[in-house]
């Protein structure tokens, strides 16, 4: 168990925040800041059976995103998070809970848009590495399809 604990954490959370001081310990952004944006998941701050490892990593990418935009703030450096729901990829389209007419349809009652796509969350991406966001850290972006709604 300790070692999954461990693997989950330097994939989802040490690896974001150790990226994030070296880009910002080299000057990577022009005096005008920038923006960073981490992915994490609805899982960040729901519950659900057999998740809570994952969503303890995500829900630790919601507070650090919310730290570091205060730690950032004053070289106009933004940080937010996006949490998606359900996104269906190449790599989980045949997976049981996606390829599986009934596990799928109990899924998507839970997002009332349907299923999520790549250019979802891309699109939230660009909105928050935009000028469009000048005025936007330290929030969680919820591309969900309305999982939170219900």
């Amino acid at each position: 168990m300790r070692n999954k604990i461990d693997e989950l954490f330097r994939n989802n959370v040490y690896s974001a925040y150790l990226l994030t001081k070296e880009v910002c310990r080299m000057g990577n952004f022009s005096k005008d800041g920038g923006s960073i944006v981490f992915l994490s998941s609805i899982m960040g701050t729901h519950g659900e059976v057999g998740k809570s490892l994952y969503s303890m990593t995500k829900g630790a990418l919601i507070s650090l995103s919310k730290s570091l935009a205060c730690e950032l703030a004053l070289k106009k450096i933004r940080v937010n998070t996006i949490s998606p729901g359900v996104i269906i990829t190449p790599i989980n389209e045949n997976a049981p809970h996606i390829s599986d007419p009934g596990k799928r349809q109990e899924l998507e009652k839970k997002h009332l848009l349907g299923l999520g796509s790549v250019v979802d969350v891309a699109n939230a991406c660009i909105f928050y590495m935009s000028d469009a966001s000048r005025w936007i850290t330290g929030t969680n972006l919820f591309v969900d399809g309305g999982y939170n709604a219900v």
